[in-house]
C-alpha cells in the first residue's frame, strides 16, 4: 500500500521509521500509521493515524485442526470448534492466528521465524459459514425461524413445510390444492401466532382463481404437533383483488395482536 504525506516542506518520517513523502508499506497485521514533518530543526506533532486493515483468510470451522505444513501466506486464520495443534513454522512474511474453542497446542517443531506474526487464543468460531440446508425447492417464498428451532417455509405451488436446519430433513405440513400460481401468484406470505404454544395458528395468504378472475385470500390453519400437520382451515378474508403479476404479499402480527397484510400493485401487465 502506498502512503503519501503532503504539506511538509522538510523531511517526512513515518511511524515505521521510513522517510519520504511517499512510502510503500506491507504490514502483516492491521496497524496504524502516522507521520511527522521536520523542517528547520523543528518537528511537528504526529499526524492523524491511518488505519491499514489487513484481512485474514479464514479456514472452515472444523472439529479438530492440525497444522503441520509451513505457513507463508500473509493473513491466515485457522479455527476449530474443539482443538488446534500446530507443529509448523510461521515464515517471515506470514501473519497467522490459531483459534480453538477448547485449546491450542503447539507441538515440537513449531516456530515463528523473525518477521513473522503469530497469535493464539481460545473461543468459538465466530465467522459466518455458509452451507446448503436443503435443495430442490420450487419458488420458495416465506422463510421463518421459529422457537422450535425449525425453519417454516412456503412454496408458491401450495406447500407449507418445516425444515430441520441441522439435517435438512423436510416435513411437509400441508399442500393447498386450489392454489392459482400462474405468473407471480401462488402461496405467498405466512406468519405464526406470537403465542404459538398456546395458540398454534398459522396464517397464510394465497391466490385462487374463481370465475371472475384471480383473487387472494387470508386463511388460518391450526398446527397439530402430534402428527405435524396443518388443518381446520378458517377463511379470515377472501375475494381480495389479485392478478397474474405483482402479487407479492406478506403477513405480520404486531405486538397488539393485529394481523397486517401488505401487497404490491396487482398490475394487469408486468410493467
Amino acid at each position: 500500500m502506498l502512503l503519501t504525506a503532503s504539506g511538509c516542506g522538510g523531511t517526512v518520517k513515518w511511524s515505521d521509521g521510513q522517510t519520504g513523502n511517499s512510502v510503500t508499506v506491507s504490514p502483516k497485521q492491521s496497524t496504524r500509521m502516522s507521520a511527522t514533518c521536520t523542517n528547520g530543526g523543528q518537528t511537528s506533532n504526529p499526524s492523524n493515524n491511518v488505519l491499514i486493515q489487513v484481512g485474514l483468510t479464514t479456514s472452515p470451522c472444523n472439529t479438530n485442526v492440525s497444522v503441520t505444513a509451513p505457513i507463508s501466506n500473509v493473513g491466515s486464520k485457522y479455527q476449530s470448534s474443539n482443538t488446534i495443534t500446530g507443529s509448523a513454522s510461521i515464515e517471515a512474511n506470514a501473519s497467522v492466528q490459531f483459534k480453538g474453542q477448547n485449546y491450542v497446542q503447539l507441538n515440537p517443531g513449531f516456530q515463528v521465524k523473525a518477521g513473522g506474526v503469530f497469535k493464539a487464543f481460545t473461543g468459538k468460531c465466530t465467522e459466518l459459514q455458509t452451507r446448503q440446508v436443503v435443495g430442490g425447492l420450487q419458488f420458495l417464498w416465506e422463510i421463518l425461524w421459529r422457537p422450535d428451532n425449525f425453519i417454516w417455509m412456503t412454496e408458491r405451488g401450495g406447500k407449507i413445510s418445516r425444515v430441520n436446519p441441522q439435517t435438512g430433513a423436510v416435513q411437509a405440513l400441508l399442500t393447498i390444492l386450489h392454489i392459482y400460481s400462474d405468473g407471480e401468484g401462488g402461496l405467498l406470505g405466512m406468519v405464526l401466532h406470537p403465542s404459538f404454544a398456546l395458540n398454534p395458528f398459522v396464517y397464510v395468504t394465497y391466490n385462487y382463481n374463481p370465475p371472475q378472475g384471480p383473487r387472494e385470500k387470508i386463511v388460518r390453519f391450526t398446527y397439530n404437533s402430534a402428527n405435524n400437520t396443518l388443518g381446520n382451515a378458517f377463511v379470515l378474508l377472501q375475494d381480495i383483488s389479485a392478478n397474474v403479476y405483482h402479487n407479492g404479499s406478506r403477513l405480520v402480527i404486531t405486538p397488539d395482536l393485529k394481523l397486517w397484510r401488505c401487497i404490491k400493485c396487482n398490475a394487469a401487465s408486468p410493467s
